[in-house]
């Protein structure tokens, strides 16, 4: 399932019978007995219900740090000194019963191993089966294919692919510095991405001097704590430099086997994805460098953040601060572990955000607190950035524009959220805030706003009372 909760409770139950259909027709097109098959898929299919509503039940514990030994205690079921040995590759780690794991899910693993402890073999084996099958469904035969967009089109209305859709989606998943560069070379050149890297850097700088100012951390010694988090973030918007370099893309992909001919397209899958693993791998050294970390992640560009109209070198500086200023700042913030460290402003966004409501269904789903503080810290550093660089030639208006430079660089950001949707998409909105919420929320709480555009104090867009980030 696209999203784990479709799989639990009744509120999904279309969905829900999509996928049993799917996981029956799969079984038959792969020869199972027609009299058994959707009973048997069935039993898959509540066996993941299951398991589903264990990992929800159970949240995730990322500082519980365990050796192989007390992991081999606590999960007799699993020989972990031959799990991790298979998967870490001796240059990567010498597994001992002292090697130091993370285990971030062990609550979910206790419940998970109880659950499966009391299913049938052949049960287990069918699952098992079913989740290397379910990866593979795109880059099959036209009949597995059809079944799985079909599926598909029911649970998210995507539309039937064609194969080249299918190619180019996994030679991006799986050589995503490859394609970056040949984004780069199309799309993306150096002056562009200079531009990037002095907008990205000016936002950090910004950020950093306001949570020094802010007085909405909970506590004084978080402040240094989360200007820290923001200084150290990676954040990699276009290309890195060494994408350009074709020495360093060589070394990159040599130990890669794709054929480019005489190999079907589940073959080179195969190859891809035992290619990803063994770099996923790679990221465990406890000795790599920000750079190594960079590279084995791959280059993964963002072709939206870097385009039209998002990003253009050939725009006002402002509007690009407006628009990409807004969406680096809301990165970085991420970092900051807003929802800890900023719970006043938190509580005070939530209790506004919740007075909005879609005009469809009268619904108001907020999404995550901590998006809604970072939406709100992006516009409230790009507007500082903005009002501090600000000059008389600036504010000329723009030709064909009855707006201001202030005006103009609002509305940049509003755009940012712009979507349409169907009146029964809107009952889908969960765990995203809807673009509309984000928007009014952001610009409500901005006094530069409400100046550029006049509203008078008590107006929808300028409430006397307003949630401040930073």
């Amino acid at each position: 399932m696209p999203n784990i909760e479709y799989l639990v409770g009744n509120k999904y139950q279309k969905e829900q019978d999509a996928l049993l259909d799917y996981v029956t027709n799969a079984a038959l097109i792969l020869g199972a007995n027609p009299s058994i098959a959707r009973q048997e898929m069935g039993a898959v299919v509540n066996l993941e219900t299951k398991l589903a509503q264990a990992y929800l039940d159970n949240q995730p514990t990322p500082d519980n740090v365990m050796t192989v030994r007390e992991m081999q205690a606590m999960y007799p079921d699993i020989d972990w000194t031959v799990f991790l040995t298979t998967l870490i590759p001796a240059s990567v780690a010498t597994i001992t019963d002292d090697f130091k794991v993370v285990n971030v899910d062990g609550d979910y693993l206790t419940e998970a191993f109880r659950i499966l402890s009391e299913e049938p073999a052949r049960l287990i084996a069918d699952w098992m089966l079913w989740l290397c099958y379910h990866d593979a469904m795109p880059y099959l035969n036209d009949e597995i294919r059809n079944n799985y967009y079909e599926f598909l089109s029911i649970v998210e209305g995507t539309p039937d692919r064609e194969y080249y859709q299918d190619c180019v989606d996994l030679v991006h998943r799986l050589l995503p510095s490859a394609t970056a560069r040949l984004y780069a070379d199309a799309y993306l050149p150096t002056e562009s991405q200079s531009l990037i890297d002095g907008i990205a850097e000016n936002i950090r700088t910004t950020l950093t001097d306001l949570i020094g100012k802010s007085s909405s951390f909970m506590v004084v010694s978080a402040k240094e704590a989360a200007k820290a988090a923001v200084e150290e973030a990676m954040i990699s918007v276009g290309v890195p430099d060494y994408v350009r370099e074709n020495g360093a893309l060589n070394k990159e992909h040599e130990n890669l086997n794709y054929a480019a001919e005489g190999t079907d397209l589940f073959q080179n899958f195969l190859a891809g994805l035992a290619y990803r693993i063994q770099r996923n791998v790679a990221l465990l050294r406890v000795d790599n460098t920000v750079e190594d970390i960079e590279r084995l992640r791959g280059a993964t560009p963002d072709i939206g953040i870097t385009q039209p109209p998002i990003f253009s070198k050939y725009y006002p500086w402002y509007v690009n601060y407006g628009s990409l200023g807004a969406l680096i700042t809301s990165k970085l913030t991420l970092a900051a572990e807003p929802t800890d460290n900023l719970g006043g402003a938190g509580t005070c966004l939530w209790e506004q955000y919740g007075q909005f409501s879609l005009p469809e269904n009268g619904r108001t789903p907020l999404g995550d607190e901590a998006d809604i503080i970072a939406d709100n810290a992006g516009l409230q550093v790009a507007t500082e950035y903005f009002m501090k660089e600000l000059t008389e030639s600036d504010k000329l208006t723009l030709t064909g524009l009855d707006l201001t430079v202030e005006q103009l660089f609002f509305l940049t950001n509003a755009q940012l959220w712009c979507e349409k949707y169907s009146d029964d998409y809107a009952d889908e909105f969960e765990d995203v805030t809807p673009g509309r919420f984000r928007v009014e929320g952001m610009m409500q709480n901005s006094a530069a706003f409400s100046e550029a555009f006049k509203c008078s104090t008590g107006d929808r867009m300028n409430p006397a009372s307003k949630c401040v980030v930073l």
